[in-house]
């Protein structure tokens, strides 16, 4: 009865559970990576032009790029999230800390697009700057902790001895 429970899948076996999540964050991802990239087409058009769509372009290019780098990343992850060998609490935890992570950022970025600001100024700095470099590094700082966690998992489920598979 005690070997029976090791030839099991793991919830994180193929596309199911955080490698599901990771895969449907970063599809999203790059959903809201193509809408910001026509918008940042539109943003730069001259502003007497009747397609001028938008504040400046720097922040919804900002948005665009980063939804692209992270949209396909996530998509690698989630393809190579069943080989990381995690414990499936662990997996869920560490899924739902990136996916949160990102998303909070995700967040800040669009408000900067829409409001117009980078959200890099600290000294001097308008309100909504502020706000939006809050949001950026509460999002960011999540994103980090949870890379973190993932490759400490990753290296302890490496270090483990072979379960004799």
């Amino acid at each position: 009865m005690g070997g029976s429970s090791k030839n099991q899948p793991q919830p994180t076996a193929g596309l199911g559970g955080p490698a599901r999540l990771l895969g449907s964050a970063a599809a999203l991802t790059l959903l809201v990576a193509a809408l910001s990239s026509i918008w940042r087409f539109l943003a730069a058009q001259s502003p007497s032009s009747p397609i001028h769509v938008g504040p400046l372009v720097g922040p919804i290019e900002n948005l665009a790029t980063a939804g692209w780098i992270a949209g396909v990343a996530g998509l690698a992850l989630a393809a190579l999230w069943p080989r990381l060998a995690l414990a499936p609490a662990t997996a869920r935890r560490i899924a739902i800390l990136l996916v949160g992570g990102w998303a909070v950022l995700l967040v800040g970025l669009a408000l900067g697009a829409v409001l117009g600001t980078t959200g890099t100024q600290v000294i001097k700095a308008y309100p909504r700057t502020v706000t939006v470099l809050m949001i950026k590094l509460v999002g960011f700082v999540a994103l980090l902790i949870g890379l973190a966690r993932l490759v400490g998992a990753v290296l302890r489920a490496k270090g483990r001895p072979d379960r004799g598979d």
